[in-house]
């Protein structure tokens, strides 16, 4: 059988991909990151969410539940009517289950749904953002993904929208990044900040979400489908050219990259990383 080097190449890269997401779930599940308005280590959330003896019996934890307890609260199901609302810490419902859909508190809102639209809630129950959106993503940095129209913008925590509903969905990112959103306009891609400023010009052939200061982006040989990768900084500065033939996100100060039909690890200063 003869060996092809481009499948190998292929196969490889997903393998390194894969072992960067399970070094990432690795730190996640050891508590490096914390969740923003948790006082609590991740072992001791994830004892609370399978602990049902805590609620009522008519009660369950939710499925929309990602085990935060943001605001001290947690999204949870009443089995009996199929509507959702929410428990403290100690497992007692704090407000009437009314809910078609309950997410957790991120900047102190969590999104709800009700009949057929999404809107935002305070703690205490009652809304900050009426239900008016089709479809919608919780707060991330003070700014939510929302559907209006058919088309997706951000609104911030005031409900104000920000970057008006012009995008399908897949030409933004659904969370901002080190401040900047990527998005596309007319096939090409670039970054905006929370205001809707153009911060960094729609000139890419493809890029990625700002990662610890750096992002992926990647431009057409000239005459060739074939993409060259590099990175940017958030000025819009190349730190490392486009040369690669592929480059993944910086995790912990590392990337892996492909040139030449070698794959390996560089740092910021792209120097080789060797993990031996």
């Amino acid at each position: 059988m003869q060996f092809d080097i481009n499948e190998f190449i292929i196969i490889l890269n997903e393998l390194l991909e894969n072992l960067m997401k399970i070094k990432l779930l690795a730190l996640l599940f050891l508590g490096i990151f914390s969740t923003a308005g948790s006082a609590q280590t991740t072992e001791e959330v994830y004892e609370f969410c399978e602990n049902h003896a805590n609620l009522p019996d008519d009660y369950e934890y939710s499925s929309y539940n990602d085990c935060t307890l943001n605001e001290n609260l947690t999204p949870v199901r009443q089995k009996s009517t199929n509507k959702y609302t929410y428990a403290d810490k100690t497992g007692k419902i704090i407000m009437p289950a009314k809910f078609d859909e309950a997410h957790g508190f991120d900047d102190g809102l969590a999104l709800v749904k009700q009949g057929d639209l999404f809107g935002y809630i305070k703690k205490d129950g009652k809304f900050a953002i009426k239900p008016q959106f089709k479809n919608a993503f919780g707060f991330h940095n003070e700014r939510a993904k929302v559907l209006q129209n058919g088309k997706w913008g951000f609104i911030d925590t005031q409900g104000k929208v920000v970057i008006k509903p012009t995008y399908e969905y897949n030409q933004t990112a659904d969370w901002f990044d080190d401040g900047l959103l990527l998005a596309q306009q007319n096939g090409k891609w670039g970054f905006i900040d929370t205001q809707g400023k153009v911060v960094i010009p729609f000139f890419y052939d493809e890029a990625e979400s700002f990662s610890e200061g750096l992002a992926v982006v990647g431009i057409k040989d000239a005459g060739s489908s074939t993409i060259k990768y590099g990175y940017i900084n958030k000025k819009g500065e190349t730190v490392i050219s486009l040369k690669y033939r592929y480059a993944s996100d910086f995790v912990e100060g590392s990337a892996f990259v492909e040139m030449n039909d070698k794959i390996y690890f560089i740092d910021k200063d792209e120097q080789p990383i060797d993990y031996n």
